[in-house]
């Protein structure tokens, strides 16, 4: 096991061969060998690819399930062409990935959508994650947020911005 400072950059590698760098703090402090390594809630997890393509930006509230998920999301997205950058960067497509387990957690996350927004007016903002899951209404009433898609969605979130923004990437994979 080796330990990673916090705030300490190092270098992944996913199984289709495209790595980037991840900058942030572990949850646990540790990197287990041959597995990514799990982010504190509010840590943007950024793995930074050179290239023209789009930009995603990925936001994590909550717990390990909700970071596992977000590690997926940017596959997904690096699958289909993207490059994933920090919140701070300009992106195209900025990802809240929200928890709901207490009223301050809908709070930070209508915040978080909200901040992306201003920070971020042309990009596509999407909400997803268990507050997208239980309220989609409320969540689909703000005017901030471009898409909401729930847990049980997650697995057509990359498809379905790339439906709502009209691109048509070819997959790394496909070359």
């Amino acid at each position: 096991m080796k330990k990673v400072v916090p705030n300490h950059p190092f270098t992944l590698s996913s199984p289709d061969g495209t790595s980037g760098r991840i900058e942030g703090r572990t949850q646990t402090g540790y990197n287990y060998e041959g597995h990514a390594p799990r982010f504190a809630p509010d840590v943007m997890t950024s793995l930074i690819t050179a290239g023209n393509s789009p930009r995603v930006a990925i936001e994590t509230h909550g717990c390990k399930l909700n970071q596992a998920d977000t590690s997926v999301l940017a596959s997904d997205f690096l699958r289909a062409g993207f490059t994933l950058a920090s919140n701070d960067d300009e992106v195209d497509v900025y990802v809240v990935n929200t928890c709901t387990v207490t009223h301050v957690a809908d709070r930070k996350a209508r915040q978080a959508l909200r901040t992306a927004r201003r920070r971020h007016p042309r990009a596509t903002i999407v909400a997803t994650g268990c507050y997208a899951q239980r309220d989609p209404e409320s969540l689909n009433g703000l005017e901030e947020i471009d898409l909401v898609l729930g847990n049980t969605a997650k697995a057509e979130l990359v498809r379905r911005v790339l439906d709502l923004r009209g691109d048509s990437l070819t997959p790394c994979a496909e070359g």
